[in-house]
């Protein structure tokens, strides 16, 4: 009986960590999380792209804002200043970029990150 009273214990706090590192944060639900770090992901992937069709100094500020964004979104902190300057960063990148596809993506993150400030800022 008590070794299974230890398991049950185990087997609950097992389920309860497995839901937290799912999660990724215990701000937000699985959904969240996956949905916001999908677009910080494509946020780095496309601004790596633009490295090479806009100013590298654009592309670090905007890079950087992006980092501080994820941040602080993981420790449930929104702040509209940061993501005004976020996205103003970013489309500073896209209208200095020489590539219509950086452009695109750029713009199409940029949308998405306003649908996300919507949700929560």
């Amino acid at each position: 009986m008590k070794y299974a009273c230890v398991l049950c214990f185990l087997s609950g706090w097992l389920t309860l960590s497995a839901q937290v590192v799912t999660s990724g944060s215990p701000f937000y639900s699985p959904q969240e999380y996956q949905r916001a770090h999908s677009l910080f992901d494509k946020l780095h992937t496309d601004l790596n792209a633009a490295e090479t069709t806009a100013p590298p100094n654009l592309v670090q500020q905007a890079r950087d804002d992006v980092n501080r964004l994820e941040n602080n979104w993981d420790n449930a902190v929104y702040s509209s200043s940061q993501m005004d300057q976020t996205v103003s960063e970013l489309e500073a990148v896209v209208h200095h970029s020489h590539s219509l596809l950086d452009e695109a993506n750029l713009g199409d993150d940029v949308s998405q990150l306003l649908t996300l400030r919507r949700e929560y800022y």
